[in-house]
């Protein structure tokens, strides 16, 4: 009986893992249109305030998306180009998380958060990761990252139909208000951080 069923489980094993949804983010992956996962966060007034809040500022670029969906986020590995505050050093690589998943194979943004796109590369604003767990958080979502050539946009997820539409943009927002705010935040940054 022993022999039959190491077959019967390798068989299930086998089926359950090709039957299983290619989780990748890619330009071609759906945006998830049935909401936005909302979060209580601190919006930065200014350079100052968010330099305040964040324990790291560093210049990465995105290595690869290493597990999706734990607490509404996905950890992600990147490599540091360039330090401007903190303890991680240039060439360390270090996992961040990013407040995006995968639901049922399609992109569902926390508050209209923007994932890394490989070929990029992001100024980061960091909490964390220092401690135990070895994981770093975006301060105040997306007003804690910068591209120097994407763009800013009044929208909101659902103006998009895949990840490629929406990653044109750096920052996306429903409100005028939030896109000026950002937009006068990352004109500070990249006079700082260039």
């Amino acid at each position: 009986m022993k022999k039959a069923f190491i077959p019967l489980l390798f068989l299930l094993f086998l089926l359950a893992s090709c039957s299983a949804p290619n989780e990748k983010l890619t330009k071609n992956t759906k945006i998830f249109k049935e909401g936005v996962i909302n979060a209580d966060y601190q919006i930065p007034q200014n350079l100052a305030e968010l330099e305040s809040n964040s324990e790291d500022i560093v210049k990465v670029k995105l290595l690869q998306n290493k597990e999706n969906g734990k607490n509404n986020s996905t950890i992600s590995e990147v490599e540091i180009i360039e330090k401007y505050k903190g303890n991680f050093e240039s060439g360390e690589k270090i996992d961040i998380s990013e407040p995006w998943l995968l639901n049922t194979g399609e992109y569902q943004a926390v508050e209209n958060y923007i994932a890394l796109e490989k070929g990029q590369e992001y100024i980061l604003f960091l909490s964390g990761g220092h401690d135990g767990d070895k994981v770093s958080s975006i301060t105040s979502l997306g007003y804690g990252k910068f591209n120097k050539t994407l763009k800013e946009q009044k929208a909101s997820m659902n103006d998009f139909d895949t990840v490629g539409e929406v990653q044109k943009y750096d920052f996306i927002s429903n409100s005028d208000e939030e896109v000026l705010k950002y937009q006068d935040i990352k004109k500070q940054v990249l006079e700082r951080f260039n």
